[in-house]
């Protein structure tokens, strides 16, 4: 995840100062021990009941690629990796 320490943003664009000064407060407050953590529960709130369904896309994506190691089951669902291996193997 890209670090946010010493982000400047250009508002040249925006000729406007007032929204340089609005963005260079929330980037320092996002620095702050008290406020890191509440806008950390924040985001995995977000993450977590999203009706974008993030996680759920997240680990089917996950599963599909075969880069789930959690999955412990002895059967399930070939991955792409997997698929790739058997079918190489008939090939050659």
């Amino acid at each position: 995840m890209t670090s946010l320490n010493n982000v400047r943003l250009d508002f040249k664009v925006f000729d406007c100062t007032a929204k340089e000064d609005k963005v260079n407060q929330f980037l320092a407050l996002l620095q702050d021990p008290d406020i890191k953590p509440v806008l950390n529960l924040y985001l995995e709130n977000f993450l977590a009941t999203s009706e974008l369904k993030i996680l759920k896309r997240l680990a089917a994506l996950e599963q599909v690629m075969g880069l789930n190691s959690m999955d412990l089951s002895e059967e399930h669902e070939l991955t792409i990796p997997e698929q790739l291996n058997i079918l190489a193997a008939r090939i050659g």
